[in-house]
């Protein structure tokens, strides 16, 4: 990895005058200007971006951990809406491009960027002749997480401790949300959907089972398991389907990837009782909702509804589709068909094979990584985190704000674990003959004696 973390730290000084000054500027723009929304960002920018820049860690972990909250902070300014988790993400990004470039560090990238290039291309082709108004936010919006996430996160750090307080502060996060959820007794609290908070959950307790297995001592791994509890629990109260399945096939992923599914059976039996005490704890008329899954049902309905309208769409251009931003004007509830209805057949397949390239490096990372590795951690988070939202988004919004920033944000941590691995195999594989320039003492005076 290119970017070393500062090992001095921020400078203290400068960045608390820069919140005091700042926090200066947005009181009295409260106070003194109709609609003081410029000001604030402008106030953020700087002091986010500065944090970016000489502590990049902390801006990924904080950036990491909001990721979770979905509301719309744009205010209506143009024609983009961005969340706290998105506009983080940006501020940390153009203080990273500017850090690569003054260090003169290259930016490298994974064996994902070629099949998301072709995917983002063919999303331009099927708009050129479908445009709609929906097209640029929504291509913006695949490349914050296709792109500018990967990147930030695959360059943020050259320590694996720089990860796990990024996993740490979305389980906090996520915790946070669930105890929320618990004292409301609704899954719908802070401006935030149940399926929102659902996903959220999810992720979390994937995140949280990983600190749990790969905890460095008895005490870490305690609060881990703590945490655990008490996101599945979370999970369960959301009442979202999808996001039950999600968090099935992620943690199913993670346990293969660690080669611990007795684990995943222990796991299993101690979190059942809890499962059955919080689903035995809600309302009757919850409980129908969140297990009816039949046809008629009005949610189930939509699903098919949604599903029915994308093919209606799709068969109309099966090739390149109907243009990207068809999303926005329907209930699209299915990544595959919403696929298919945007950009057709060959939008679909460059879309699936950005997850098998990504899944192909994280099964190669994964074999040349010992299970105590920290960067293990980072492979098996990121490909349990995609499958989450990938399978999440079979049955609900894929293109959604969340968690799919986080998950995305972990594919780059998992691609970060990837240049390890390679420099790792090349330093392996590199010839002996090297040594001779290192050699100094006693034995590189006889080798020289010998050759002479």
């Amino acid at each position: 990895m290119e970017l070393a973390q500062n090992k001095k730290g921020p400078p203290k000084a400068l960045l608390g005058a820069l919140i005091l000054v700042g926090s200066m500027l947005s009181l009295g723009a409260y106070y003194t200007v109709e609609d003081p929304t410029v000001v604030y960002g402008a106030c953020f920018a700087v002091v986010f971006g500065t944090l970016a820049f000489v502590a990049p860690e902390w801006a990924a972990a904080v950036t990491f951990a909001v990721s979770v909250f979905q509301e719309d902070l744009s205010s209506g300014v143009g024609p983009f809406r961005f969340s706290i988790g998105e506009i983080c993400l940006l501020v940390a990004f153009m203080g990273f491009i500017y850090r690569q470039l003054t260090g003169g560090r290259p930016i490298r990238v994974g064996p994902t960027a070629w099949p998301i290039l072709l995917y983002l291309g063919l999303c331009a082709i099927s708009s050129v002749t479908q445009w709609r108004d929906s097209v640029i936010p929504s291509m913006l919006q695949m490349f914050f997480y296709f792109v500018i996430a990967q990147i930030f996160f695959s360059h943020f750090t050259d320590r694996p401790e720089g990860f796990r307080a990024c996993y740490i502060a979305l389980v906090v996060t996520c915790g946070f949300l669930a105890v929320m959820e618990m004292i409301s007794g609704s899954a719908y609290i802070l401006g935030l959907h149940k399926n929102g908070i659902g996903a959220s959950l999810a992720g979390g307790l994937i995140v949280a089972s990983e600190l749990y297995l790969g905890a460095p001592s008895a005490r870490s791994r305690m609060v881990s398991a703590g945490a655990v509890v008490l996101l599945a629990g979370g999970l369960v109260l959301s009442l979202s389907r999808g996001a039950w399945g999600g968090a099935l096939a992620g943690l199913f992923a993670l346990f293969v990837l660690r080669g611990q599914l007795k684990m995943a059976v222990r796991l299993a039996i101690v979190l059942l009782p809890i499962v059955v005490i919080v689903w035995r704890s809600l309302p009757a008329e919850k409980q129908t909702y969140a297990a009816d899954f039949n046809s008629t049902s009005m949610n189930i309905d939509a699903r098919y509804r949604s599903i029915d309208y994308a093919r209606l769409q799709w068969e109309q251009s099966p090739v390149f589709g109907n243009g990207v931003g068809l999303r926005k004007e329907y209930d699209a509830t299915n990544v595959v068909w919403t696929c298919l209805a945007e950009t057709g057949v060959l939008g679909l397949a460059a879309f699936l094979l950005i997850h098998f390239s990504f899944a192909r490096m994280c099964l190669k990372s994964i074999k040349l990584l010992p299970k105590t590795d920290p960067l293990a951690s980072s492979v098996v988070i990121g490909a349990a985190g995609i499958l989450n939202v990938f399978v999440h988004g079979l049955v609900d919004h894929y293109w959604s704000r969340g968690i799919l920033m986080a998950s995305w944000a972990g594919a780059g941590m998992a691609t970060a674990a990837w240049f390890r691995v390679k420099n790792r195999v090349r330093g392996s594989l590199a010839p002996v003959a090297s040594v001779d320039v290192e050699m100094k003492g006693p034995l590189a005076s006889r080798r020289a004696g010998a050759e002479g």
